[in-house]
């Protein structure tokens, strides 16, 4: 363990970056919202993704149900 000042009781090396980082910054440092902000991107990209899938999906069934229809018309 690092030794302590005996007056003000911090260490005299002063590698208490996270606490000064926290001081600084408060809760929400910059990396913290660079991640946020991809993590962000990730979702609505996995959203539109998701979108364009089902539309896709529902065209091949109403083409499929059309095609069931016509069949069941010329019988």
């Amino acid at each position: 363990m690092g030794k302590k000042d005996q007056q003000t009781g911090e260490r005299k090396t002063g590698k208490d970056k996270a606490k000064k980082t926290f001081d600084k910054y408060g809760k929400y440092t910059n990396k913290h919202v660079r991640m946020m902000e991809d993590i962000k991107e990730k979702q609505t990209l996995k959203q539109i993704i998701q979108e364009k899938e089902n539309e896709k999906e529902n065209e091949n069934e109403k083409k499929e149900t059309k095609k069931n229809n016509k069949k069941g018309n010329k019988k």
